[in-house]
């Protein structure tokens, strides 16, 4: 096996989701395409590789984005969803404490209140501009595919961002484009027979910008892990 330096590990530790951006810091069409057929070699269930991928820059991925602006304007804030984001609070607390946890860590960088109800809303927004991007990605699934094929697709994404940090870029996924999947499929001509998975954003990160301080926390290994066969120590 090769000697990578603990290039894997050091990736996986600085990988974290961006919230701003260098706009005018393109991304080489090269180099993401380069990163995307890497990252197809993520191990699927018998080799299906359900993944589809649709990437918007320049004036497509400025279009995108004023769309839904539009959309905003005319006080449409979302489409009727395809999947459960998130499970109901009543049904697992804890994932609701884990999200409150962060929601709050981010808005207290961005020093916006609880009570400034307008200030959530901008940054909200913000997921539908990329975050200030350059390139703006849309992941899609087979619509045949039942629950593992998701998970095919999330070690995709992994796969994609990891190789996208150890090449000096910054992402985000955002499962917020859910909220606004027609238009997506409609404006990129997505086939019927796929469903929109989420969004991404990639480039640069902004440095200076207070949001990208935010790191979320991990649960210890205690918690999520159980180990049988072994020895206690």
């Amino acid at each position: 096996m090769s000697d990578y330096n603990g290039m894997v590990s050091k990736c996986v530790e600085s990988r974290k989701s961006v919230r701003q951006f260098l706009p005018d810091k393109e991304v080489p069409e090269e180099l993401l395409r380069s990163l995307l057929q890497k990252a197809a070699r993520a191990p699927s269930g018998g080799n299906t590789q359900p993944w589809h991928v649709h990437v918007v820059a320049g004036n497509e991925r400025k279009k995108i984005s004023e769309l839904v602006d539009k959309e905003f304007e005319n006080g449409n804030f979302g489409e009727k969803p395809e999947f459960h984001i998130y499970p109901k609070p009543e049904e697992q607390p804890k994932f609701m404490e884990r999200r409150r946890k962060l929601g709050y860590t981010m808005y207290n960088l961005l020093g916006i209140s609880r009570e400034d109800q307008f200030g959530r809303m901008q940054q909200m927004k913000e997921n539908f501009n990329f975050f200030g991007a350059p390139v703006g990605i849309f992941i899609t699934i087979d619509r045949v595919c039942d629950k593992n094929g998701w998970g095919h697709v999330g070690m995709f994404l992994q796969t994609f961002c990891l190789l996208a940090e150890e090449a000096g870029l910054s992402t985000c996924l955002q499962e917020a484009w859910e909220s606004y999947h027609g238009l997506v499929c409609d404006h990129l001509n997505i086939p019927s027979n796929e469903m929109l998975v989420c969004g991404l954003s990639l480039g640069y990160a902004d440095e200076t910008a207070k949001v990208n301080e935010l790191k979320s926390e991990r649960i210890p290994l205690e918690e999520f892990a159980s180990f049988h066969g072994y020895s206690k120590i």
